[in-house]
């Protein structure tokens, strides 16, 4: 039997993790257990995956629970919620600059982006982050172009503080100050010494320029800058001027690094009628003018020409309204905003001919936040440019913004409740082929269009389930990726297609998870608590084995179509731009995949107290992967194995170590931590057998029978990657049938 040794070299490993099928049903590419590896593509292999570090040098005083990563212009910002506080992140060195208290200490908070602005909930409030408002009471404020300002100019305008009981001072050009005598409000022309403002000549042109209300810049009036301005006083400035500011109305594009409650956009505006008078009168009689059920009337006489009948007309004293003459027009505009009743005219017998026209319809504020501040999913659909609206505890109806306002919702108006009886809540919304698609509990449906009442139509999905959590929903190429009921689906954008019932369902929806991890599936707890990110071609979902916070991720590898494991993070929240992820987990945010080790966020002590490891520490990455059940040329076929082969990679000139198992049925042989830098089996290069030239090869000597061999590699040491190229086995067919080792003489008796 010795001259007939064969050899049986496996060196795929891209199926990944399978823990639903028996060990031998599994394909030889997959993995029995996948704990931190990764296949490498550039090299065919199975490697230890990359760890994490430190971006906050030191931990932070308080749980890190939430955040979010947005862009703005090319630069991608981030924010963290940390001890019921936002904070701006600094990702270079992990800084936070306090922004705001969220309401009653929230956790979470519920973002979405119009235009530059970076809007949130936190479930009672609603805020804004990036509201135009660079406007400052006092001090400098350093403006560059393009930033907008808000005058916040007092009705009595803005001035300068006395520092002295006798009014005596030194003056800085552009100083305003208040003249006490008179109330009027002057600005300095030139910078002057020890001047007493209490007696100084304000009359004098050269030192003093009277300032009117309004005249350099109106309260509540946003200014953008037409160049860069540096450091200026905002309290002091004159927006007026031209070659600085310009005003600007809308505002929605624009940015700031303030955070502030969401004020309610205002669209009220006030009523406007113009009556026209088109000839004077032949007779003499009383015209009669009725604005909003009030009625004035004037008299005119025989013969009267229409300037003067529209004189009398501009003064007939309207409290409720304003009048403006404008050749033979009187425009009325009303002094409160909102609709009015429509009026009329009645020349009586005068002859005279008129016009009444409404130019512009009175309109109330109708809009409303106070629904919106409680939902707790929103998606700007990019179609029609509206923000939705969901999770509204106090009702399942799905709210929707006024078209390109992220704080424009019209109360009870705007408004839909699209989906069919027994579907359930919302539970997450996004973007698709620009369709809104929004996910309930039993299903989803989907909407395209700009009105939503009157322009599309809600469609019914066919999908089995929804999304559990919103933060699972992620776009994946071509499709859309999320955790279900009972698994992970990704369905294709071409459900939304009209052709789509003439595809395979499984074109259309595959559940990734269905037939692979069901078992790891099986483990998750509070599946609520998962949240899922799409990072270079990988789509990761955070789960939770304790039900309190996620402490493991499940990794789907979108170009091998497989599934691996990562223990040993816990990851409170992503942080995602294109070039880098990052999380929060505990005390830190940390940078993923990017070195072979961990980082401890939590204290571990031993069973006396003694503390073993503390925050901030580097953890070891905790390696485990079993193969499958190979069983070579027969699964029912006995065969005695002779040599094990372990191929490896140099791993940057790093000396490997690990614990092997090798399994042969029910029979187990172990090697403690062994360095795998090992080549040479009585001075045979085995590498070059199996055609791998610079490979390290451990052997294993080794006598088992069994009809199938497992290996199993545990590796658990700070900077120890491994690279796994392959397993190999040297055997032969035997009719021996006991699973156990033997020794040599046994064997080859």
């Amino acid at each position: 039997m010795a001259e007939n040794w064969k050899q049986q070299v496996y060196s795929d490993f891209s199926g990944g993790y399978n823990d639903i099928s028996p060990g031998i049903d599994i394909q030889d590419k997959e993995m029995k257990l996948s704990e931190n590896a990764d296949y490498a593509a550039e090299v065919k292999a199975l490697q230890t995956r990359k760890g994490c570090s430190k971006v906050n040098p030191e931990a932070y005083g308080a749980n890190v629970t939430d955040g979010y990563a947005w862009l703005i212009g090319s630069t991608y910002k981030k924010c963290v919620v940390k001890g019921g506080k936002l904070y701006d992140l600094d990702i270079s060195n992990g800084a936070l600059t306090y922004k705001c208290d969220l309401s009653n200490g929230a956790k979470q908070i519920y973002p979405y982006i119009m235009g530059n602005t970076l809007f949130f909930g936190d479930g009672q409030e609603l805020w804004q982050w990036g509201a135009t408002d660079f406007s400052s009471e006092s001090g400098l404020k350093s403006v560059g172009i393009n930033k907008v300002v808000k005058c916040n100019y007092t009705d009595d305008l803005p001035t300068e503080d006395f520092k002295d009981t006798d009014r005596t001072q030194d003056i800085k050009e552009g100083m305003f100050v208040k003249n006490t005598a008179t109330g009027k409000t002057y600005k300095s022309l030139k910078a002057r010494e020890k001047v007493n403002l209490e007696t100084d000549d304000y009359s004098n042109a050269e030192n003093w320029l009277e300032i009117v209300k309004g005249e350099y810049g109106e309260k509540g009036h946003f200014y953008i800058s037409v160049t860069n301005l540096g450091a200026v006083n905002l309290k002091h400035e004159n927006f007026k001027d031209t070659a600085k500011w310009k005003e600007c109305t809308d505002v929605k594009n624009f940015s700031s690094s303030v955070v502030r409650k969401v004020s309610a956009y205002d669209p009220a505006k006030e009523e406007e009628i113009v009556i026209t008078v088109t000839s004077g009168a032949t007779a003499a009689a009383t015209v009669t003018v009725c604005l909003d059920n009030v009625t004035k009337t004037f008299k005119v006489t025989d013969g009267e020409v229409v300037s003067s009948i529209v004189d009398k007309l501009s003064k007939v004293g309207f409290d409720d309204w304003n009048a403006a003459v404008t050749g033979n027009s009187v425009m009325f505009t009303a002094k409160e905003k909102g609709s009015k009743v429509n009026g009329y005219v009645d020349p009586s017998t005068s002859g005279i001919a008129f016009s009444y026209e409404t130019k512009t319809e009175g309109k109330d504020n109708d809009c409303d936040l106070t629904a919106i501040k409680k939902c707790t999913i929103f998606c700007v659909h990019q179609g029609s440019q509206r923000v939705f609206a969901a999770g509204n505890p106090d009702d399942n109806g799905l709210y929707y913004s006024e078209i390109g306002y992220g704080n424009y919702f019209k109360s009870e108006i705007n408004k839909v409740y699209p989906a069919i009886n027994g579907y359930g809540a919302v539970t997450g919304m996004i973007n698709l082929s620009n369709a809104l698609l929004v996910s309930y509990e039993s299903g989803w449906c989907a909407w395209t269009g700009a009105t939503v009442l009157s322009d599309a139509t809600w469609r019914i999905l066919n999908l089995p389930y929804g999304c559990v959590s919103a933060r699972t929903l992620c776009l994946t190429p071509n499709s859309f990726t999320y955790l279900g009921k009972d698994g992970v689906y990704c369905v294709s954008a071409a459900l939304l297609s009209d052709d789509y019932v003439l595809l395979e369902s499984s074109q259309i929806i595959k559940k990734l998870s269905e037939n692979v991890i069901e078992n790891t599936i099986h483990e998750f707890k509070n599946k609520r608590l998962c949240e899922a990110v799409f990072y270079n071609n990988v789509y990761m979902l955070t789960y939770s084995t304790n039900g309190e916070y996620c402490d493991r991720v499940l990794k789907y590898e979108w170009d091998t179509s497989s599934f691996t494991l990562v223990t040993g993070w816990r990851v409170n929240r992503w942080l995602n731009d294109p070039e880098n992820l990052y999380f929060a987990s505990n005390n830190f945010i940390l940078k993923a995949f990017d070195r072979y080790t961990d980082v401890y966020t939590e204290e571990v002590r031993n069973d006396d107290g003694t503390l073993l490891h503390a925050p901030g520490d580097d953890k070891a990455i905790e390696l485990h992967v079993k193969t499958k059940e190979f069983f070579f040329d027969s699964p029912i076929t006995n065969k005695v194995v002779q040599m094990v082969g372990l191929i490896f990679q140099q791993h940057n000139n790093i000396h490997s170590s690990a614990e092997i198992t090798i399994r042969a049925g029910y029979s187990s042989y172990h090697l403690k931590p062994t360095d795998l830098a090992e080549s040479l089996y009585y001075g045979r290069e085995w590498g070059k057998i199996w055609g791998y030239r610079e490979a390290i090869v451990k052997m294993i000597e080794i006598v088992m029978v069994s009809n199938t061999f497992q290996i199993e590699l545990q590796n658990s040491a700070i900077e120890d990657p491994i690279t796994l190229i392959g397993v190999g086995f040297v055997y032969d067919t035997t009719d021996l049938v006991i699973p156990t080792i033997l020794k040599d003489e046994e064997l080859l008796k």
